[in-house]
């Protein structure tokens, strides 16, 4: 958690059971935060982002290991 002089507050939150989401309690409110994830809470109140809740557009599941060689080079 960062605070300065002027109240200014930002947190994460981070569950590092690989296994089991966890509920956190923090500054009075309760967090729900996936297994093996952190939260962004940019004013400590508001999840804005969470690790485990982002989602990949647009992956080719089929890619060969030459398919990746080729392109790298």
């Amino acid at each position: 958690m960062y605070t300065d002089s002027s109240g200014t507050c930002a947190a994460f939150l981070s569950n590092l059971d690989d296994k089991n989401d966890k509920a956190v309690m923090f500054r009075n409110t309760s967090y729900h935060l996936p297994a093996w994830s952190v939260s962004i809470l940019p004013d400590c109140k508001t999840e804005v982002f969470n690790t485990a809740k982002v989602t990949i557009t647009g992956l080719d599941n089929d890619i060969t290991e030459t398919q990746v060689s080729k392109r790298l080079i």
